[in-house]
């Protein structure tokens, strides 16, 4: 009878502790208080020195094509953020401009 109690106490307590794990427990914070953002990336990832680029880089040891950056841009003289739009709206017209589009390879004629 002891022995199923200490059972069931054992199961309930790790069960608990468990529950207790933070969504964020496998990342790391960042905050840049002289440009006042943060972000949180994943435990293993380094920062990169990167010259005349984007503020910051973490890329992940392992795969280091996985990576996340901070491009600070100024807001344009008479505009204000309002203007600009959303942060969604603002990432996607960025993504756009800033990804180049595929790029085809020519098939034997020469043709595209």
């Amino acid at each position: 009878m002891l022995r199923r109690i200490a059972i069931v106490v054992l199961l309930v307590l790790s069960l608990s502790l468990q529950s207790c794990a933070s969504a964020t427990s496998g990342l790391k914070s960042y905050v840049d208080s002289l440009d006042g953002y943060q972000f949180l990336y994943p435990v293993g990832w380094v920062p990169v020195q990167v010259n005349d680029g984007p503020d910051i880089v973490f890329h992940d040891l392992i795969q280091e094509t996985e990576n996340v950056s901070v491009v600070i841009s100024p807001v344009p003289d008479g505009k204000t953020l309002e203007e600009l739009g959303s942060p969604s709206e603002v990432g996607y017209r960025l993504s756009k401009n800033a990804i180049a589009p595929p790029i085809r390879s020519r098939s034997r004629t020469g043709q595209r």
